[in-house]
């Protein structure tokens, strides 16, 4: 049990960049390291492929809140995204060939990493994005990056219409969801 609350202590002063959080009392030690256990449960409740989705919850552009919940005719992909990456803005345009083409069987929902919904909004009406686009302002701190386990961007996780995760990519080059989508011959344009 010390080992590993040794072990916790040198992680914790590892990821705080920081020597000196751990010095005080017992009772903060403590709390640290059981802030500490509780991520890493957290973090073993990544939702991965073959897994049921979880469910989003976040803001449109309106300040309209939307829990995503499964539909039973459409495939839903996930788009992780934020706004100052460079491979997520130049996965716009396939991602709007996509829509167009495949309308009445996939919903493209894009989830964007952002604190400051100013410049997101902005972002969004300037590329003109036609999809649904969130947020919930939370950042890196979102429970919804965590349920994903989403560190890079951008991230594109397709859903089955039983509420499957049955794909998750990193990254982005040009063909790369549009390939991912042609696999699965039943999802129609």
């Amino acid at each position: 049990m010390i080992n590993r609350m040794l072990s916790l202590a040198m992680l914790f002063m590892h990821l705080t960049g920081n020597p000196e959080v751990l010095i005080g009392n017992e009772s903060c030690f403590e709390f640290q390291v059981s802030g500490m256990v509780a991520q890493m449960q957290q973090e073993e409740r990544i939702c991965r492929v073959g897994d049921d989705y979880q469910p989003l919850e976040a803001y449109d552009i309106n300040g309209k809140q939307h829990t995503i919940q499964i539909d039973s005719l459409n495939y839903i992909l996930l788009n992780f995204t934020t706004t100052g990456c460079a491979a997520c803005r130049a996965s716009v345009d396939e991602l709007k060939k996509i829509n167009e083409s495949f309308e009445d069987s996939l919903r493209i929902i894009s989830f964007y990493h952002s604190r400051g919904k100013e410049f997101w909004k902005y972002n969004i009406n300037q590329m003109n994005i036609p999809w649904l686009c969130l947020t919930d302002a939370y950042g890196g701190s979102s429970n919804n990056l965590r349920k994903y386990g989403i560190s890079n961007f951008p991230v594109f996780i397709l859903i089955s219409p039983d509420g499957k995760v049955l794909e998750r990519y990193e990254g982005y080059k040009h063909g790369l969801v549009s390939e991912m989508l042609n696999t699965y011959t039943n999802i129609q344009k």
